[in-house]
């Protein structure tokens, strides 16, 4: 199966996981026995070669077989070691891509605690707070499948700021087409992306530091190429002589000339230090995104900002080492006596940024973006039951739509049908009914939908607009604000927004929770008398069934829709199907009986 593309519905997600997830539990097995043999290949051929070493000592190097073996068991040495190392490094490889179809697999059954769960997103956007988009039991878990911070950080920002175009949604939905089939390449991306821990990189901090002049002058170059030549003939000139205090006074010399940049060094070391690598693995990344064939555009464009990335990344990351390996004392007085080594480093970094500068954002962009596509491929390769939603000009239409993470076997399906006219659609209910899930289920699918993947619905046909949402309220004690007045503010930045004149989706759960019946049905009459002035698609549940009348004064424009809730046998029940009319039953009461809050 990893040899060959999948058909988009050749297989059940849960078969192709499972059969994924035997052959790299195996893989793993098979390296991590290879890597223990070698582990004692090792250690034997090391005695070996240190036994080898000894008895030469001991012949007074009289025997030149020794020096024959000794040299070959060197060799056989550092052959071994690599084996080694490239036997664990399979081995953390298979074991990454393990841990992926495991974790897929227990997403499918409906835990995502294995993935990154962007609780460091949550608070930062009103609407995903109120459909939940963010932390452990959020959509993001069982949604994103970026591994780097930044990678991560664009899926974020897809899913608070979906696309609006209907051709952009168009050309994303092709390209998460064409690598949902290509399972094998989406899974290596995401296991180098997970191969470090994921760590933020400052960008703008390193664009600065990039753009930041050189302060070695151009003769240094000539100096720095001529030391190690000058050095050499001080060396040879003292041993044919005897007398050493030449070469200390060239070491003193060379130490005292970079010690003089020390402090216009520190800041450029601290600048790229930690992050070779990161850099490093994103070099990995976009050898294997220039690897890949691609053949739709958007695809082809990120493949051509990747190319030529990785060699340069690597280039880099080497650097960033070098300038770490000058905090081992011993080696920064070897390196820089010798050839001024901080020198050759600091040029080459300066020449490295001359040549890039304008490009290294494009390579970590075409890495975020093939994450964010991986993402939305790998949602509807889980979701083959999805549909892949049709942006229309006017009216809606909505067939089966469940909210994706309440459990198959517990969710209720619904199917939504809206006029062109339509402007303001008022769902009516008792409590725990559905009315508020369903708000939510509208969002997700809309978000899912202008994302460009899959929609958990059988049909979705709809208008691409803005989104926003007022279904759950905060009042806040350090900015004296009560939960009435948190409201009112949400209300009037979304009736601001409205008023800019660009199309919107509203989802509204209860407003105006804080104040009297009365005040409660007036405001909110008066709320929707506004929107329907407003270019917007609104959706507002609400108990108060008074305000079903709102279809008749604006019939057309308002149309109701209802939740119903049934006492059989003295149980409550609710079935969670939305129907078309005002809702008839009440249960609060009810409720407060059975719990025993209330007596008869």
């Amino acid at each position: 199966m990893d040899q060959q593309k999948l058909t988009e519905h050749s297989v059940h997600p849960e078969e192709v996981y499972q059969y994924r997830l035997l052959g790299f539990e195996a893989e793993t097995r098979r390296f991590g026995r290879k890597a223990q043999q070698l582990s004692w290949v090792r250690v034997f051929v090391f005695l070996a070669l240190a036994t080898t070493i000894i008895l030469w000592i001991r012949s007074a190097f009289a025997q030149g077989w020794w020096l024959i073996i000794t040299g070959f068991l060197s060799g056989l040495f550092i052959y071994v070691v690599s084996l080694y190392q490239r036997s664990r490094k399979n081995e953390k490889r298979a074991l990454l891509l393990a841990r992926i179809n495991r974790e897929e697999l227990s997403c499918l059954g409906g835990n995502a605690s294995g993935w990154e769960s962007g609780t460091r997103f949550a608070g930062t956007d009103s609407m995903a707070d109120d459909l939940d988009l963010f932390g452990e039991n959020g959509l993001y878990p069982h949604f994103s499948r970026a591994g780097t911070a930044f990678g991560q950080e664009l899926v974020a920002r897809w899913m608070t700021h979906p696309l609006l175009k209907e051709d952009e949604i168009l050309d994303r939905q092709a390209a998460v087409r064409e690598l949902i089939p290509d399972i094998g390449f989406r899974q290596e991306l995401l296991m180098q992306a997970l191969w470090e821990e994921p760590k933020p990189i400052p960008f703008q901090a390193l664009q600065a530091w990039m753009h930041e002049p050189p302060f070695l002058a151009t003769w240094w170059r000539t100096i720095a190429r001529l030391w190690p030549f000058l050095m050499a003939g001080i060396i040879v000139l003292c041993y044919l002589q005897g007398i050493w205090s030449p070469l200390i006074l060239a070491i003193i010399v060379a130490l005292s000339l970079v010690g003089r940049f020390q402090k216009k060094i520190m800041p450029m070391h601290e600048a790229i230090s930690g992050y070779s690598r990161q850099f490093s693995n994103a070099a990995m990344m976009l050898e294997m995104i220039s690897r890949n064939a691609f053949s739709l555009g958007t695809l082809v464009e990120l493949k051509a900002k990747a190319e030529g990335g990785n060699i340069a990344l690597k280039r880099l990351s080497r650097l960033a080492n070098a300038l770490d390996g000058r905090l081992n004392g011993i080696a920064f007085i070897l390196t820089n006596s010798l050839w001024l080594q901080d020198f050759h480093t600091l040029l080459q970094i300066e020449d490295w940024k001359k040549t890039y500068r304008d490009r290294w954002q494009e390579w970590f962009d075409a890495i975020a973006h093939l994450e964010g596509l991986h993402t939305l491929a790998g949602w509807a390769f889980n979701h083959p039951d999805g549909c892949w939603p049709c942006p229309v000009s006017e009216g809606w239409t909505i067939k089966s739509m469940v909210h994706p993470l309440i459990p198959a076997n517990a969710c209720v399906s619904n199917d939504l049908t809206l006029t062109p006219t339509v402007r303001t659609v008022l769902i009516t209910g008792s409590n725990m009914a559905g009315k508020s899930t369903f708000l939510r289920t509208i969002g997700i699918n809309v978000l899912l939908a202008q994302m460009g993947t899959k929609a958990t619905a059988n049909a979705m046909n709809w208008q691409p607009q803005r989104l926003f949402t007022s279904l759950r309220i905060n009042d806040s004690l350090a900015e004296s604000t009560s939960f009435f007045m948190a409201e009112l503010k949400k209300l009037k930045y979304i009736l601001t927004e409205l008023e800019t004149g660009n199309p919107a989706l509203v989802l509204l759960d209860e407003v105006l929770k804080g104040t009297n019946s009365d005040d409660k049905q007036y405001g909110a009459e008066q709320l929707i008398e506004r929107l329907l002035r407003l270019p917007a698609i609104s959706f507002l549940a609400s108990h108060i069934i008074e305000m079903g009348v709102l279809a008749e004064r604006h019939p057309g424009l308002v149309v109701n829709y209802c939740f119903e809730s049934t006492i059989e046998d003295n149980q409550l029940m609710f079935d969670y199907r939305l129907r078309p009319g005002i809702a008839r039953n009440k249960n609060a009461t009810f409720l407060m009986k059975q719990m025993g809050i209330i007596q008869t």
